[in-house]
């Protein structure tokens, strides 16, 4: 087969799926379908190669005689990945006769994980593009359920990361009852944002589904469907997904169903007459706050929970029966919940109220727009020094940095200062020069004061930017947003100045080889986090005295995932703890939240490959509380089961004293 690339090595970041070689058609009289196919296969060309190459090498007689310890047998990340593009839309209507996606069957590793990673299509507005499907297409009658768009051509993987689609709308036209509109996957990073999916005649399976084996990560922001037997599916137990601002309308059967899967839920409104929320299967945890219920049919519930374990807060409904249907027979006739659990509320302390915490939650600030400046003077190649020419970019007075594609070496710290609002590296990389990665806990970044927020965002770094250095430090009081974040071998924040407001949306890092530092440390800070994923430190996340508020998380390895301290205050709404009983190199039980004199509220799950291993020891601790000069721990033997030798907490509450939850 042909491995010559139809993009040079050269091409921009964005590609315009309108212009040579692929000329799609904007106007919708001819069909897209085989260029948009091509174009995605173009931007993963580069990566296949690499796969292949690896996948030869493991093959060959020298690899097979490795020790396991020493074969790269997975392949999971090149030490050089091809840098990716986006696949760019202008405004226009694009027909489509098939599932668009890439066609590769063979960018698979050892552990059969397919090599789907970084792939980003983006329009250039939500309701300016849309991607329509043919009326009664072949294929599209498949009761299985055949998508518009996918991302992983394959059944699953662990390694599909920092995935995005955006800014567009997909009609599934008219006949086309086996319709997906998007059948979204990725790994630890992977947003669908700011999307409409929309049946022209209610038919289809799903808007949007996550129905494959090992996503997780996923961030669905500002998502609207309109049709189809459910507006989003979710069919695997593996493992988590978050979701915002989700508005669905005229389903078939359900607003969104969950069977098994893991899901964070904050603000959610739904107009149908059958239920705007159905969760099945005894692996299911959902964790739902702002809940609006409209139209609904007088004969059914609002909510039916037919298995799983449940949180919900804040729930209102209007015209159904009543709000809520548990499996085990008992509803809630009125038609508002304030807070319920489908499991008793656990708490260590008997004077501690059973409510969960309510941390006001506020959004980011908007994007700053303005001009970019000119980059043109950054070489992008990895192996020249970088450093100088971002630096006198950086006080150019531009607002704006906008990166050109590019692996950018960087040999010291940078200062960013006060006047700019914004660094937009478009998913390219770092590589860490000279004594930086020796730089033990400093930034790679340094944010000082500034009165107008900072926007860091689209960033992917490998193990040529690994080392014990941080991407950010701040030392100063200045609101923050982290967006679309990815350091895969480093530790991402700290701040040393307590004061600032954080805003963090599909973030992750891992601390390999640096297991003493918390991937993100919040020293007296006021943070939300939409969808965070630190991983492998004793401490995942730190919380010295601030606020806290999680909406989805992952965390891997034997850890503390949360350790809250010095009357900080944490609110974690659903997540993964993906990790088995932890324990130290004494056999001690290290406690999977930590709460010292603090204000602690957790619903979560667990889950872990390793589950159907047999274990004999002490109980491990899932939560660990202090008051002063005594604790009390909450083991894993009490909690609800989600799968055999798996738990999830319902709820659990922890404050310093008797008092009231916040308001």
């Amino acid at each position: 087969m042909n491995m010559t690339p139809s993009i040079p090595s050269t091409r921009p970041v964005l590609v315009d799926l309108t212009a040579p070689p692929y000329a799609c058609d904007p106007t919708g009289k001819q069909d897209c379908t085989e260029a948009i196919r091509q174009a995605f296969d173009d931007a993963m060309r580069e990566d296949r190669r690499k796969v292949l190459e690896t996948t030869a090498f493991l093959n060959s007689p020298g690899a097979k005689a490795m020790s396991f310890e020493a074969r790269p047998d997975r392949c999971v990340l090149a030490p050089h990945l091809p840098l990716p593009v986006i696949l760019y839309l202008p405004n226009g209507t694009y027909r489509v006769s098939g599932t668009l996606g890439y066609s590769f069957t063979d960018m698979v590793n050892s552990a059969h994980d397919h090599y789907a990673r970084m792939i980003h299509l983006r329009g250039e507005s939500r309701d300016g593009v849309i991607l329509r499907l043919e009326d009664q297409c072949p294929g599209f009658d498949d009761p299985h359920g055949r998508p518009v768009i996918e991302v992983l051509r394959g059944l699953k993987t662990a390694i599909a990361m920092q995935n995005t689609v955006e800014n567009l709308t997909v009609e599934t036209g008219r006949g086309n009852p086996g319709a997906i509109g998007i059948d979204f996957y990725s790994n630890n990073t992977g947003a669908l944002r700011d999307v409409t999916v929309r049946s022209v005649d209610g038919a289809g399976i799903a808007g949007i589904a996550i129905r494959k084996w090992n996503s997780s990560c996923a961030l669905i922001h500002r998502a609207r469907v309109e049709g189809f037997q459910f507006g989003v599916q979710f069919l695997h137990h593996r493992l988590h997904t978050t979701l915002e601002d989700i508005e669905v309308e005229g389903q078939g059967r359900s607003g969104i169903h969950i069977t098994d899967h893991n899901v964070s839920l904050h603000r959610y409104r739904s107009r149908n007459r059958v239920p705007a929320l159905t969760v099945t299967g005894s692996a299911a945890h959902l964790a739902a706050v702002d809940i609006r219920a409209e139209g609904g049919d007088a004969c059914s519930p609002a909510i039916d929970v037919r298995g799983g374990i449940v949180f919900l807060r804040d729930v209102v409904s209007s015209g159904y029966s009543h709000v809520l249907d548990h499996r085990d027979g008992y509803p809630e006739t009125t038609s508002a919940l304030e807070e319920w659990t489908s499991h008793p509320a656990c708490k260590l302390f008997p004077d501690t109220s059973p409510r969960s915490l309510r941390l006001p939650v506020e959004d980011p600030p908007s994007d700053p727009g303005g001009h970019p400046a000119d980059l043109s003077a950054l070489s992008g190649d990895g192996t020249t020094d970088d450093t100088e020419a971002l630096e006198a970019a950086l006080a150019s007075g531009s607002s704006r940095l906008v990166f050109p594609r590019g692996r950018f070496l960087l040999s010291r710290p940078l200062r960013i200062p006060a006047h700019v609002r914004e660094l937009d590296f478009q998913f390219g990389s770092l590589v860490a020069g000279g004594d930086l990665a020796q730089r033990k806990d400093e930034g790679t970044f340094l944010v000082g004061a500034g009165d107008q927020p900072l926007l860091l965002q689209r960033l992917f770094t490998n193990v040529d930017f690994q080392g014990s250095h941080r991407l950010i430090v701040q030392d100063g009081v200045r609101t923050l947003v982290l967006r679309d974040l990815h350091t895969q071998n480093n530790p991402m924040y700290r701040n040393t100045v307590p004061g600032s407001q954080v805003f963090i949306e599909n973030c992750a890092c891992t601390c390999q080889d640096n297991e003493d530092l918390p991937g993100f440390a919040f020293h007296g800070q006021r943070v939300w986090a939409r969808q965070l994923n630190p991983e492998r430190a004793h401490v995942q996340v730190l919380n010295d005295g601030g606020d806290l508020w999680v909406l989805g998380f992952k965390v891997e390895n034997p850890s503390t995932g949360f350790l809250t301290r010095n009357g900080g205050r944490t609110e974690i709404l659903g997540g993964i703890f993906n990790q088995n009983r932890n324990y130290n190199a004494d056999g001690e039980s290290m406690p999977t939240v930590i709460n010292e004199n603090a204000e602690v509220t957790v619903s979560a799950s667990t889950t872990d490959f390793r589950i159907n291993r047999s274990f004999e020891g002490p109980a491990h601790v899932v939560v660990r509380e202090v008051r002063d000069d005594q604790h009390m721990d909450l083991v894993w033997e009490v909690l609800p089961l989600r799968q055999p030798h798996l738990v999830a907490i319902p709820l659990y509450t922890g404050r310093p004293s008797a008092q009231k939850p916040a308001s």
